[in-house]
This record gives C-alpha cells, structure tokens and sequence, in this order.
C-alpha cells in the first residue's frame, strides 16, 4: 500500500507519489519531481539503446523504411494542421485570460521585487504561497524558484526546530529532511538559481549540510552515490532513493 500524505492546502489525503493533489490541484513538489525524475531516466535509456543499435542496421532500416515513412510524414502533416485549427477554434477566445494574467503581473510582480528587493522572505513567502494557488502564473515571476528553495530550507529548519524542542519526528519527517538537505546540497548544480539568488540563500546553509553530514552514518558509497546523482540531474536527487536509505536507516535507529 502506498503512502498517503496530506494536502497542505485542503487536508485531504492522496498518495505521496501524484504529482497534485487529485482534490484541489495543489502541486505536490515530490511527487511532481518524482514524475519528472522517472520521464528523464525513460529518456536516458531509450538514448543508450539507440547507442547499442549497429549503424549499418539503422542504415537499411532506414532505407527499407524510407516509402513508409514518407507516407507517415504525410499523414503527421495532416494530423498538425487538424490540430492546429483545433487550437485555434478552442483557444481563440482565450484573449481576456491572457489579459487578465498581465494584469495581475503587472499588479503583483512588483510587490514581490520590493519584498525581495528588501529580504523581506517571510512576506514574500506568506505572499508567494496565498497567490500561487489561484494564479499558475506566479510561476513566471524570476524568483518564483527561489521562493521554492527558501520554502524547502525552511521546512528543514521546521523538522529541526521540533526536534530541538522534543517533539516526535516521524519517519516521513526523516525521509522529507534527508530529501531537501540533498536538495540544498544540489543548489549549486541547478540551472534555476542564478548567483545572486545562490548568494542570498548561503547564510541558510550552514545548518542543514551540517545536519546531512553527521546524522545519516553514511558510507562513502552512498555518500557519493547521491552526490552523482546531483551533479548529473541538475542538482535533483531521486525521492525514492531518500526514501529507501532512510528505511534501513530508521531500522537501525530504532533497534539501537
């Protein structure tokens, strides 16, 4: 049976691994990044197999093929300009929706430059999640991904805090505080935060990869299987691989 998490927006419970929830529509980042994640692997090893294939077969092929692939092409030709009057009748009266969200940039981009402008980040995120459930188009503001990140760092701080404090951290806490310590520690491999935005977010660092680097007693196996895995998905870490060490790891915690 599949986990189910809480939707942070409506309360409702879903599998951890949808990429919304199937209630409301709120993003869930996991289980989007999960999905993602999953499509760019199917990618890598549809790649590796066309690398295996011996380029004199793939030149035969390719001839004896060449007639049906004429008449393909034809036919995907069809099929586009279908397609594309398709879109045109559905979407030509969409002008007003796409007036009212320049509207709404133009109304609300700057509050959010003034709020980061000034490091006012707990405005500026109070601002940032109260718009992104009824606008998809906060997405489109320039520090849309820094918000995401400073979100992350501050469930981080929040799991840690309560554990400080006494309370009960739970095996989803563990998994959800391994996920986004490697998160941060990917920071420097995305392509979504600029120098700048890395900058601003330094001072915050300190406390989580220390917490990745001493809690976990990980080999350096796996310490550098993760690191791979940043370095070559852009600063991503598999969710799923979080989750399986911190099952042996919690087993461990809890027989010990």
């Amino acid at each position: 049976m599949k986990k189910l998490i809480h939707c942070k927006s409506c309360g409702a419970k879903f599998e951890e691994d949808l990429p919304k929830c199937p209630y409301c529509g709120t993003l869930n980042y996991r289980g989007a990044e999960r999905e993602y994640l999953n499509k760019l692997e199917d990618i890598r090893e549809d790649m590796e197999d066309l690398q295996e294939i011996p380029e004199d077969e793939v030149k035969k092929e390719i001839k004896k093929q060449g007639k049906f692939i004429g008449k393909v092409i034809l036919i995907i030709g069809i099929l586009v300009i279908g397609l594309a009057l398709l879109l045109y009748w559905i979407t030509r009266d969409s002008g007003r929706d796409r007036k009212e969200d320049y509207l709404w940039m133009q109304e609300n981009f700057p509050i959010m430059d003034e709020l980061y402008e000034d490091e006012n980040y707990e405005k500026l995120m109070d601002f940032y999640l109260d718009k992104i459930e009824a606008q998809n188009v906060v997405w489109e503001w320039n520090h849309a991904d820094f918000c995401n990140i400073y979100l992350d760092i501050m469930e981080i701080y929040e799991i840690l805090d309560m554990e400080e404090q006494g309370e009960e951290i739970t095996r989803y806490d563990y998994e959800t505080l391994f996920y986004l310590e490697w998160v941060v520690k990917g920071i420097p491999f995305r392509g979504d935060i600029d120098e700048e935005e890395e900058k601003r977010l330094k001072p915050y660092y300190s406390r989580v990869l220390s917490d990745l680097e001493s809690r976990w007693n990980m080999s350096e196996e796996d310490y550098q299987m993760f690191l791979e895995q940043i370095e070559k998905n852009h600063g991503m870490v598999k969710y799923e691989d979080c989750m399986n060490y911190i099952g042996e790891w919690y087993g461990g915690e809890e027989a010990s």
